[in-house]
């Protein structure tokens, strides 16, 4: 969890509302270094990165805070990776 409380710090707590400038243009800003982190990985994670990094910060911009994103990709981690174990 602490990784994923991190992220969300960096990418939605810095980057999102250090950006509110923009306004919602800022939900868009963060995610292209969020999915650019995690190139090296198979692509339809990027793609997916790119999604959940809108995703999480329209949540985390509309609820003026990281908590629910935070929340949101502990739990999909934790699905994620499950189901991973499960499926190898």
């Amino acid at each position: 969890g602490l990784l994923m409380l991190s992220t969300e710090f960096f990418y939605r707590g810095f980057m999102l509302f250090g950006l509110d400038r923009l306004g919602k243009g800022a939900i868009l800003v963060q995610a292209i270094p969020y999915a650019y982190v995690h190139l090296g990985k198979p692509m339809l994670e990027v793609y997916y990165s790119f999604f959940a990094g809108i995703v999480f910060g329209y949540i985390d911009w509309e609820s003026k805070s990281i908590l629910p994103s935070f929340l949101l990709h502990w739990t999909t981690s934790i699905i994620f990776d499950s189901l991973c174990i499960l499926l190898s």
